[in-house]
């Protein structure tokens, strides 16, 4: 699967990215605004987005998800710290494909890649 990272912080960016493709899979690209997602997506066609909440820009993780849902396929599945009722009621009512607390494991990511093959009908 092709992999689209938004995360503004590059060491999470580059753990991200290191455990997708110890699993096996692409990452097409990291962007660090919800600008430049919304451009990647449109662009180079993801099958899953990792998104953080917090980016770089105008727009927010939420915002940028948006867009992308009402433009592409891609699955998406929040990877955050805020972790606050309001914030996090938000994200859910988005119905993201998942969503992973930061810190995370690699542990759940595997696991968030694995259901998304599944859901794609791939092994």
């Amino acid at each position: 699967m092709n992999v689209l990272i938004v995360e503004d912080e590059p060491v999470v960016a580059l753990d991200l990215s290191a455990t997708v493709q110890h699993e096996g899979h692409s990452v097409c690209a990291v962007a660090t605004s919800g600008e430049e997602a919304i451009e990647l997506a449109a662009a180079l066609d993801p099958d899953i987005v990792f998104m953080d909440y917090k980016l770089e820009g105008e727009l927010n993780g939420l915002q940028a998800a948006e867009q992308i849902r009402a433009r592409h396929r891609a699955r998406i599945v929040f990877v955050t710290a805020q972790h606050d009722l309001a914030t996090r009621g938000d994200i859910m009512a988005s119905e993201p494909f998942a969503f992973i607390p930061k810190p995370f494991s690699d542990r759940a990511v595997a696991e968030v890649l694995n259901r998304a093959c599944f859901a794609y009908g791939r092994t």
